[in-house]
């Protein structure tokens, strides 16, 4: 069964990525995080599209570190 397939709380969201609620809602406005799906009252996320940004933040993170790295020569 695949776990990623799920979906999850702001609690959850917030344990996987350290930003407010504020801020992730900010976010989702300025479409630079993944929209919440709504069910009855509830905002949920897809865990999977969460992974994902944090997956993307790294490989972000990892361009800018290359970068620096051929700056600093």
């Amino acid at each position: 069964m695949d776990t990623t397939n799920r979906l999850i709380k702001l609690d959850e969201v917030r344990q996987l990525v350290p930003l407010s609620r504020a801020k992730i809602y900010k976010m989702i406005k300025d479409e630079q995080f993944p929209r919440q799906l709504k069910e009855g009252g509830s905002s949920l996320w897809s865990l999977e599209d969460v992974l994902n940004y944090i997956k993307k933040l790294g490989e972000k993170g990892k361009k800018n570190d290359a970068k620096n790295l051929e700056i600093n020569k």
